[in-house]
């Protein structure tokens, strides 16, 4: 039995020219086949549909089970019934039956009709919503003077046009989102009238039963006159515009990095640079949208809002301060002094009567300790007892070679 495709090829070309050898020749096929096919009047039998199973079906036996659990949950899936059925038949139940076992499930989905769930497509307004979130770049391998940066990035983006913006950070802190959205919003020259993000601790107060905003998030979008919108918890697809814009954008810049050659840059500066010049080429294809969002989106206020959170603090004789569940070393002539602490999303700020003091990097997590030995040092000279057991001697050490004379010494 030949191919429609195939009949309707000889047909044309004994048309063309009637000649039962030349046909089989340029169709590839034997000559009878061409007469088969050809002759006036004689219209070849088709096959009839076979009605009847050429192997046994390896489901039967277990089907009636199989249907009382999809009676029971006609959500279960394939994979986990293949599983309960490995469990509880090792010896029996072949795991290749797993395709079989799909079809299966699906006429028996479509038989009892099984709703599912209908992805529901938005119309989006202009000017109406720009959606945040964080995601992770250590799957990109980069590295920052060689040693690998497991940040994350900032990503906003508008939901009629899709222009991004995007922006690196530590971690998912309030000034993070503070930096980040306020920086997008300076970008675009205007303020969307809705502000889209997930239960994020920075913005929402999951320990509410209502998820309320946090005041200072509040604060926040009072500041820009943008009404705050948070999605459903475990519903990131409520937030799909940023989430599938998300990966794709880590896909470009995965292949951008393959074609650069190299993943590690000489320092942060740079790979911001680097981010900021492929989120400026995928904005290009964008732009007729964006000049729409543009002209609707509501002025800018007159004064930024700031990306820090103050904290007032006083210097212990320590000379070692606690700001965010870490510790921080301070010079010693700090002591005893009221000051000002300004955190923000990736460095910390110390001020004294409106002079600023010291910038120090912020520490994420808890736990941490970031010590100077200069700071302390002067006081450890004078008093070489204190430095046997002091609790932070170790942190001290300023390269492995003054950590092995140390212990040469003693």
């Amino acid at each position: 039995m030949i191919s429609p495709w195939k009949r309707a090829n000889i047909q044309r070309s004994f048309d063309s020219e009637p000649n039962y050898t030349r046909c089989a020749k340029e169709c590839h096929v034997d000559p009878k086949t061409v007469h088969k096919y050809t002759d006036k009047g004689v219209v070849p039998k088709r096959p009839a549909q076979r009605e009847y199973r050429t192997r046994i079906a390896p489901l039967d036996e277990y089907w009636p089970e199989i249907k009382e659990l999809l009676e029971n949950d006609s959500k279960l899936k394939p994979y986990a019934i293949l599983e309960f059925l490995l469990d509880k038949y090792p010896a029996k139940f072949d795991p290749s039956w797993r395709r079989t076992l799909e079809r299966r499930m699906g006429r028996w989905a479509i038989e009892n009709q099984i709703a599912k769930d209908v992805t529901c497509s938005q119309n989006h307004q202009p000017g109406d919503v720009l959606a945040f979130d964080f995601t992770e770049v250590a799957s990109l391998s980069i590295t920052v003077a060689s040693t690998p940066w497991r940040g994350l990035l900032f990503h906003a983006t508008l939901t009629h046009s899709n222009w991004e913006y995007t922006e690196l950070c530590l971690s998912e802190s309030y000034e993070a989102v503070v930096s980040g959205v306020q920086n997008a919003f300076l970008k675009l020259g205007g303020v969307t009238r809705r502000l889209r993000c997930d239960s994020l601790t920075a913005a929402v107060n999951n320990h509410n039963s209502q998820h309320n905003f946090q005041i200072k998030y509040n604060s926040f979008l009072e500041h820009y006159g943008v009404i705050g919108h948070r999605i459903n918890v475990c519903k990131p697809e409520e937030n799909g515009d940023c989430e599938s814009s998300q990966g794709h954008l880590k896909d470009y810049l995965d292949q951008h990095l393959r074609l650069r050659g190299n993943r590690n840059f000489a320092t942060l500066d740079e790979l911001r640079v680097f981010i900021d010049e492929k989120i400026a080429k995928r904005n290009l294809k964008r732009r007729e949208l964006l000049v729409r969002e543009r002209a609707v989106l509501a002025p800018l206020p007159p004064s930024q809002f700031p990306t820090f959170t103050p904290i007032d603090l006083s210097v212990p004789g320590t000379s070692i301060i606690r700001i965010k569940q870490n510790e921080y070393s301070v010079p010693s002539h700090l002591i005893n002094l009221n000051i000002q602490s300004r955190i923000h999303s990736d460095h910390i700020e110390l001020w004294y009567q409106g002079r600023k003091l010291l910038e120090m990097p912020r520490l994420i997590g808890k736990g941490g300790v970031l010590f100077d030995y200069r700071h302390v040092i002067d006081s450890l000279v004078r008093k070489p007892g204190g430095f046997a057991n002091y609790r932070y001697r170790e942190l001290m050490f300023p390269t492995i070679y003054f950590r092995k004379g140390f212990d040469k010494a003693v």
